[in-house]
Formats: C-alpha cells, sequence, structure tokens
C-alpha cells in the first residue's frame, strides 16, 4: 500500500520538506544572484547612497557625539541639551517604542542615533539635509522617525509635560 505524504509520520514529512525547500533554494537563489546582479550592471538607481552605509564609522554618533561623551560632557550637554545622564535614562525609556529589526537588505537606525537626530533637530533647528550629512541618516527616514520618537518621548515623560488644554486660533 502506498503512503502519501500526508499520512506519513511526522519525521518523514519533515524530510520531505526538507528536500523540498533545498530544491527551491537550488533554483532561486541562483535566478535571484544574476537578477541582482543585471539590477547592478544596468545601472538602476541604489538603495542607499554608498556615504550613507559609513553610518557607524564616520556618522556623528560614532565620531563627534562619541568623542563628547567620553572627553567633553559639557560640549555633549550643549549639543544635546541634556546631560549624558539624563540622555541615557530617557533612551533606556523609549528605546523599545522606537526600534526596529534589522533585515537583510538593511540594518535598522539605532534608537541611540534616532534620539541623537531628534534633539539635535529640537535644540538647534537644523535642517534634515543638515541632520542627514552629519548623522548619515537619509532625509526621508529622519522625517518618518522624528515624529514617531517625539511621540515615544511623551508617552514616556507625559506625567513631567504639561500640555495645554486650550485650543488655540492662529490668524496669519
Amino acid at each position: 500500500a502506498k503512503c502519501s505524504v500526508d499520512m506519513a509520520p511526522r519525521r518523514i514529512r519533515k524530510k520531505v520538506m526538507k528536500k523540498v525547500f533545498k530544491r527551491y533554494c537550488n533554483i532561486l537563489i541562483p535566478a535571484i544572484l544574476e537578477e541582482v546582479e543585471e539590477d547592478l550592471s544596468s545601472g538602476k538607481r541604489v538603495w542607499v547612497r554608498p556615504w550613507l552605509l559609513r553610518r557607524e564609522t564616520k556618522g556623528g554618533t560614532a565620531s563627534v557625539l562619541a568623542e563628547f561623551e567620553k572627553e567633553d560632557l559639557k560640549e555633549f550637554r550643549s549639543f544635546m541639551r541634556m546631560g549624558k545622564h539624563q540622555f541615557d535614562v530617557l533612551l533606556e525609556g523609549i528605546a523599545p517604542k522606537i526600534s526596529k529589526i534589522d533585515t537583510v537588505l538593511r540594518s535598522a537606525i539605532p534608537p541611540k542615533v534616532k534620539l541623537q537626530v531628534t534633539l539635535c533637530f529640537l535644540a538647534t533647528g537644523a535642517t534634515y539635509r543638515f541632520l542627514s550629512t552629519f548623522f548619515r541618516v537619509s532625509e526621508p527616514a529622519i522625517s518618518k522617525f522624528i515624529p514617531e520618537v517625539l511621540d515615544a518621548i511623551y508617552e514616556n515623560l507625559k506625567d513631567y509635560i504639561k500640555v495645554s488644554t486650550h485650543k488655540l486660533k492662529y490668524t496669519f
């Protein structure tokens, strides 16, 4: 009597699924690689500019602000408008809310970088262009995560932040 895959013991089904998976991988991976090579050779637009990829080694967080943290806490306070300890406490409170998961295609922007960009934006009024260049984060990413970080800060500190309940009418 023939035994169908559905009726086979779990161990056998697992072996069959592994074989099927390997077969698909052997077919798909070369096809995907070929597609990627074609895209690269055709001069299609790159998702991430190469200089942005050096964020972890040459971005503001890795260079200037890292030096401030280690050597000049007064300058860190001046730049972030808060001391290192307050920064760390705030980061600890909002990190779970603003963290993203790394993917195969790209690594997520660390919560520390997001918070530093946001605080620099609030403290200096710097343009997204400047923040993008200094921190090596794309402008579209900055425009997306600054509101998320601000919401997380508010949620974390809402017991300490007083917000007016009166609606203001603006006339321009």
